[in-house]
């Protein structure tokens, strides 16, 4: 898959790696200006919930899950450096 393609068309993408047997979650995140990388991403805060759909390129047909309309996001940086954001809008589908 091209993630730079996916973050384009759909504003961001999520991917689960397996890496020498250690799981890895890397997601790209378009956030208007450039495009975010984000390596093991780990939600700490999460505000205003409300219920939608969703669905994924591996699998079929749409779920319903629940959303945040604002979301506190720790990662990694490209440079593996411990990192904070916070979301909302777009972004914050994570």
């Amino acid at each position: 898959m091209d993630v730079g393609r996916a973050i384009a068309d759909r504003r961001f993408c999520m991917a689960r790696l397996s890496l020498i047997g250690v799981n890895k979650a890397i997601i790209a995140v378009n956030i208007g200006f450039m495009n975010l990388i984000m390596y093991n991403p780990e939600t700490i805060k999460k505000e205003q919930p409300f219920p939608t759909e969703e669905s994924c390129l591996s699998l079929v047909g749409v779920r319903k899950c629940t959303r945040y309309k604002e979301i506190e996001v720790r990662y990694q940086d490209v440079n593996f450096k411990q990192q904070c954001q916070r979301l909302a809008g777009e972004p914050r589908h994570l």
